[in-house]
């Protein structure tokens, strides 16, 4: 068995450790302050992928809020950063986050045939998850809907 991806996320149950919680990551979000956040964990994904051969054919998921990809300039900064580490665009893999299917479908598929559209339909999947988490039930049931759909 072999390793093909991992997803890097900011834990969200260390708050205690001055560390952003789910609360603090919500409101950035809804506030539009998300996109510092995504820039440091993009970087820091872009990094390890660079320092770590064994990881060479491995690609990193990275949570992507809906409002970030409509901030004017998002590919071009994307495509500097993934230059500059000397990273392929394949081994970044931009998730859409669930709060993006739970609040709105509509605008979560014409958000995922965006994405399709940008980085080429061999470039973009939809993914299922099931961690558990209750949130997970109804966003995999929209993927399903959005791949039948599309």
């Amino acid at each position: 068995m072999r390793t093909v991806g991992i997803e890097l996320l900011i834990a969200v149950d260390m708050i205690d450790a001055g560390k952003p919680g789910r609360d603090e990551l919500t409101l950035a979000e809804q506030t539009g302050r998300i996109a510092p956040i995504t820039w440091f964990v993009v970087e820091q994904v872009c990094d390890l992928l660079r320092r770590t051969p064994a990881l060479q054919d491995v690609s990193v998921s990275v949570n992507l809020p809906m409002p970030q990809l409509q901030i004017p300039g998002f590919l071009d900064r994307l495509n500097r950063i993934t230059e500059e580490y000397g990273i392929e665009h394949r081994r970044i893999c931009l998730e859409i986050t669930e709060r993006t299917f739970l609040e709105d479908y509509d605008a979560a598929k014409a958000y995922a045939i965006s994405l399709a559209d940008i980085f080429g339909e061999d470039n973009f999947y939809l993914e299922l998850q099931d961690h558990g988490i209750e949130e997970q039930r109804p966003v995999n049931q929209g993927l399903m809907r959005i791949s039948r759909e599309t």
